[in-house]
């Protein structure tokens, strides 16, 4: 299970121009209860989304992701291919069986 710590220096590397992947970004902060709730969840939902790769981003230390995404509400996860945002954000504490889901629609 790897899931890569992501800030404004690393995003576009993450998300990458090629290479088909989804790319699934979780967005919370420190502070952010639903955050950490989630936080606990998550290495359940890599092992369950092999074809994903998974980042992690703090809004309080990547303002330049905050600002590209207008993100007001955390946590948040979102998802890109091939550079491009895809699918609908998750935006908000979703149950595990949700975000799998997602992860395989897109992916």
């Amino acid at each position: 299970m790897d899931i890569k710590k992501i800030d404004d220096g690393n995003f576009d590397k993450f998300i990458g121009k090629k290479g088909g992947r989804l790319k699934a970004l979780k967005i919370g902060a420190a502070w952010c209860s639903p955050c950490k709730m989630l936080d606990k969840e998550l290495p359940e939902i890599v092992l369950a989304t092999p074809k994903v790769d998974w980042g992690i981003a703090d809004i309080d230390e990547s303002d330049g992701i905050r600002r590209r995404f207008s993100i007001m509400s955390v946590p948040q996860i979102l998802f890109f291919k091939n550079g491009e945002k895809v699918g609908k954000a998750l935006v908000g504490l979703y149950p595990k069986e949700e975000i799998v889901n997602a992860c395989r629609k897109l992916a």
